[in-house]
């Protein structure tokens, strides 16, 4: 939107201001999401004004319209080319702060936003309104702008000009998954959210997304069962320090009764790669990271593979990621299990080192891996497709004292739920070709976890 002056060379004590938009003159900036439509107007505004020696004031108004479909906080800027009317080499400066329209400052200009209040001085950006909308309705916001100036007869003639852009952004829209950057943030998302973000996912693509905890990036797809599962092996170290682990950033209390206050401090770190201290102990919290390393693909006829010989370091597509291996009280995020010996029914921990707003897959129902088998047709060995797009699988085989076994011939993942004194259950395939999504494994070895969203 240009402002002009123009001084009548006629009539020495007359002078006129004037600030216009047309479709011609106005310019329109707008920050497009991808889930967002803005737009931008402005009505014509004219100033007349006749300098006095005590100063003349004068004001009228544009009308900046914008309309967005999402319901993230939006702004309204207006930026200027110069804070002050121009005319060759002579100036009307802004206002110096904000003014009542009573003490309106003389041979300055200024604006304010609505019909009443103070004016203020003209900034290189202005924010001149916040506001969420997603109402459907092209008046979401309506702004009237003022412009005002007060003028003397010691104002040069001459023809005053600056320009005013508006410029309407918006935040992104969490409730669609190219928006959302890490795994917790499925925990923030209302239940209409939910249903956008699974909407707008496409059935069986790979998405990357990152863990908080470590900036560690995963794949993620929706699957054919209607959930979102990771589609590559969890690769968190456990680190032992005071309140890292909470309710905001990892899966401890999020079940049935809430706990926000919840926390977890590990009694013992992930071991490193180069030290493979591993001991069966079913109910103190064990895991070990390998390394950057991916299964090699190959699915082997015998049991005899180790991660020595059945791996490679991984290149830029981590769905046969290794990750690290985890015994089932590390997995549940717990200390000590020892008190986990049950008989019937089972008992669902309803917590785990997976990522806040994720789980482990239960025993049975919705989240379940023998829903996940049953709903996707996953079989195993050399024909089956459970290692393939879009589940990724892999044959990873078990840790247990300090010993890697059934590399590239067995597939063992865990649940939530605990089944004897030393089981768990879990996910169980190997490379004759079954497949046991709820297998009893022993808890004090080293498995795999993926985790599915709550």
């Amino acid at each position: 939107m240009a402002l002009v002056g123009i001084f009548n060379a006629a009539d020495y004590c007359f002078m006129a201001i004037s600030a216009y938009a047309s479709n011609s003159g106005i310019e329109m900036s707008a920050t497009i999401n991808p889930s967002s439509t803005i737009t931008i107007s402005a009505s014509s505004v004219a100033l007349d004004i006749t300098p006095s020696v005590e100063g003349t004031f004068s004001s009228d108004y544009a009308t900046v319209n914008t309309y967005t479909n999402t319901a993230n906080n939006c702004t309204v800027t207006m930026t200027t080319t110069s804070t002050n009317l121009t005319s060759g080499n002579n100036t009307i400066a802004t206002l110096s702060g904000s003014v009542s329209e009573a003490n309106f400052t003389n041979d300055r200009w200024g604006y304010r936003v609505g019909a009443s209040g103070d004016y203020n001085a003209v900034g290189a950006s202005n924010q001149i309104a916040t506001y969420a909308q997603n109402t459907g309705s092209s008046s979401a916001l309506n702004l009237a702008v003022y412009f005002a100036a007060k003028l003397t007869p010691a104002t040069k003639p001459g023809t005053y000009t600056d320009t005013v852009t508006f410029i309407s952004t918006c935040a992104p829209d969490p409730s669609y998954i190219n928006n959302l950057e890490y795994m917790q943030d499925f925990a923030t998302l209302t239940d209409s959210e939910m249903t956008e973000v699974l909407e707008s996912m496409i059935l069986n693509q790979q998405y990357k997304i990152k863990d908080n905890r470590d900036e560690k990036e995963y794949y993620i797809a929706k699957l054919a069962d209607g959930n979102v599962w990771m589609t590559q092996n969890l690769d968190h170290d456990i680190v032992t320090a005071d309140n890292f682990y909470t309710y905001a950033n990892t899966d401890i209390g999020h079940g049935s009764s809430p706990n926000t206050n919840a926390r977890w401090t590990p009694s013992s770190a992930t071991y490193t790669a180069n030290d493979e201290t591993w001991y069966n102990n079913a109910y103190a919290p064990q895991s070990y990271d390998p390394g950057n390393l991916c299964w090699n693909g190959i699915i082997r006829s015998d049991n005899d593979g180790s991660i020595a010989t059945d791996t490679v370091t991984c290149g830029s597509d981590k769905h046969y990621h290794i990750g690290n291996y985890y015994n089932w009280t590390a997995a549940v995020a717990l200390n000590d299990t020892s008190i986990s010996v049950i008989s019937s029914p089972q008992i669902d921990m309803d917590r785990s080192i997976c990522p806040a707003g994720w789980r482990l897959p239960t025993l049975a129902g919705d989240k379940s891996y023998d829903n996940l088998v049953a709903q996707l047709n996953l079989t195993s060995g050399a024909s089956g497709n459970i290692h393939n797009t879009p589940t990724y699988y892999l044959y990873g085989g078990v840790l247990y004292h300090g010993q890697f076994s059934q590399v590239g011939s067995n597939g063992v993942y865990w649940s939530s739920v605990v089944s004897r004194v030393t089981t768990a259950y879990g996910l169980d395939f190997n490379q004759n070709g079954e497949v046991y999504p709820q297998n009893e494994i022993e808890r004090g070895y080293g498995y795999s976890v993926r985790c599915v969203v709550r």
